[in-house]
This record gives structure tokens, sequence and C-alpha cells, in this order.
């Protein structure tokens, strides 16, 4: 659990420069935390890094609250209207649309307030928790637990943060197609899903990519809006590094 060092990786550099006015007027950045790897939780051997990385984040959450994102969220809109909540999680919908019963609450995306009792429930229910069972405590027990407790935890539609989904239809939906609006969308992020989306579609892009215009050249409804984060200081400061092979 290790963050790259310095001039391992350009993005995360760009990361640990990055500077903004927080909303206490103050400026901001990024800090990085070390945290004790995870071998084990309540005796229960855990071994694979996205497991540990589930702990790692209700640890966090239940110590200090605050808001959970996977690298690979986009944040679409302020999560601001959610804050007054104690804990707000968003459902994963199945693929197929006639089951009724979704895969459950995706934790890509967790807020939390802290000591909140959801998530210390889901973190004892770590007690019986199977390293052969991928998603039973990440989707599938969160989604019990709030059937059970739903006074305790605000649960989101489908469309609020893990809309589109991850299947083949609805990944070339948004990176094949310009048909998705992720503005009309009114959704408050994007899981990008890039275990699966990386290798097709997220692999080939980079700054200047993300730029062009039509479906021909490889345009689609994730570049339209990925380019409103990519903006010309930046792609010109990785034309440059890229020059001298710092990319």
């Amino acid at each position: 659990m290790n963050p790259p060092k310095k001039g391992e990786n350009w993005w995360w550099d760009r990361v640990l420069e990055e500077r903004w006015i927080g909303e206490s007027g103050k400026e901001a950045k990024v800090e990085v935390r070390r945290v004790v790897d995870v071998t084990s939780i309540w005796g229960r051997p855990v071994e694979h890094w996205a497991h540990k990385a589930d702990i790692v984040r209700l640890e966090a959450l239940l110590h200090y609250g605050g808001i959970y994102l996977d690298l690979d969220v986009f944040v679409l809109r302020p999560f601001s209207p959610l804050y007054h909540l104690p804990v707000v999680m968003g459902i994963e919908a199945q693929p197929d649309p006639s089951l009724v019963e979704p895969s459950g609450l995706c934790n890509a995306i967790i807020l939390a307030q802290p000591w909140a009792p959801f998530i210390s429930r889901w973190y004892q229910s770590y007690r019986t928790f199977d390293k052969g069972l991928w998603a039973a405590h990440s989707v599938s027990k969160p989604y019990e637990l709030a059937l059970k407790n739903p006074y305790e935890v605000a649960v989101l539609d489908k469309r609020a943060f893990f809309w589109p989904l991850w299947h083949d239809e609805h990944l070339d939906l948004v990176h094949k197609s310009l048909s998705y609006d992720f503005k009309r969308s009114k959704q408050f992020a994007y899981h990008l899903w890039e275990s699966t989306s990386y290798s097709p579609h997220l692999e080939v892009l980079d700054p200047d990519r993300i730029h062009v215009w039509g479906l021909e050249s490889g345009e689609s409804s994730f570049t339209k809006k990925a380019r409103d984060l990519i903006k010309n200081p930046l792609r010109e400061r990785w034309r440059e590094d890229r020059k001298r092979g710092l990319v």
C-alpha cells in the first residue's frame, strides 16, 4: 500500500502538486497518510489487495468520517446536498433489467459522519469475512444491513453514482458513442469500472486524444466529459514532459 515515489508516475506527481481553496477559505492539498497493511480482521486472513482496501476505507471513515472515493470515480456535481446525512451509499444495479434485486451497495463511493452506527455495524460484520468470496462484504453485506437498518444510511438510486454499469452494452454507450450525456443525467458521480474498462477503452487515452472531435476520431460520451478536467495548460505540460521522456 505504498504510493508511487516522486518521478515514478507523472499523473500522481500532478496530484501532489495540486492546490485549491477549500470550504474554509484556506489552501488545501492532497496529504498522503500511510496505513498498516491489513493481513487479518477479527482473526480471519485477508490476502487480496482489494479486500485490504475495503477494510482500510471502513476504518478511516469510522474514525474520521468524510468521503471515500475509488481512484476511478469522476465527481460530476457537488456532494454538499448529502453532507447532513449520517451515511450515504448508492445502488449498484444488475446488468439484467429483469432482475429486481440489485447487486448491492457499491463501496466505491461512501459518505459518512465519524463513528456512524452503520459503518460500525458494517465493520463488525467482517467477523464472518471469507477471503474466497469476492464482493460479499463490500457490496452484498452493506445492502443487507441497509435493509435491516434503513434509518442509519441513505441509499441513493442506481443513477446517482454507478450508472452506466460495467457490462459491455453500457461501456460501449460511454466509450463508443456520443449518446450518454453526463451533464443532463444530473448524477453526482460516475464510476469508471476501471477493472473492466481500462484495456478496451481507457488505456489508449491521453490528454490529446481526450480532446479529439468526431466519433470516427475517437470522441465519446466519456471524452466529452473528461476534457472539462484536462485543460490546455495541463496538456501543454504533458506534451513537454513527454518529449523529455518523463511520461
